[in-house]
């Protein structure tokens, strides 16, 4: 069943991050999180053929986000209300704010055999977290994306943005 919980308060909190884990951990085995891991993977696959035999760690994570960014709009969230929609809603809508990509990709992401976690970000003088994307490790390595600015495995907004707090989340 596809969820949407309310929060009555804007700014990304320690609730959201909890919210957003407990979705992660909650649908990555979804039959239909699952099905769509296979569509992607299999699209991605017959992308490459006759490239190289098979994908690689990288190629399958860099699918997913790249799947996000494509197929899933940016939407904010009402005024002075933070949502935090399923995974299943957010597909089903095909939209959803910060908080709402990143769940679905890290669910894709784990539903694929990753591990991923949540960074939270504040531009703010007050430093109160105002924004959220993701990470998942490959190789060892923490490996940034933001399905809401870009479709590439990699990019970090800190390359582009000041940040006046950072903190990261394990799902």
């Amino acid at each position: 069943m596809a969820k949407i919980t309310l929060l009555k308060e804007k700014p990304i909190t320690e609730d959201t991050i909890k919210l957003m884990s407990e979705m992660v951990r909650k649908y990555y085995r979804h039959p239909d999180i699952i099905t769509l891991v296979r569509r992607i993977m299999a699209e991605t696959q017959k992308a490459l053929e006759g490239r190289r035999e098979k994908m690689g760690k990288w190629d399958r994570a860099s699918s997913i986000v790249s799947f996000v960014y494509h197929n899933v709009g940016y939407v904010n969230d009402p005024y002075k209300t933070e949502l935090v929609e399923s995974p299943l809603q957010v597909w089903k809508m095909r939209a959803a704010d910060c908080d709402g990509h990143t769940t679905f990709t890290c669910t894709l992401l784990r539903a694929a055999g990753y591990n991923c976690g949540f960074r939270t970000v504040s531009t703010k003088p007050n430093r109160k977290f105002n924004h959220v994307y993701g990470y998942v490790y490959i190789f060892g390595m923490k490996v940034p994306f933001d399905t809401t600015r870009s479709p590439k495995l990699g990019y970090d907004p800190e390359e582009e943005y000041e940040f006046t707090a950072i903190k990261d989340w394990e799902v």
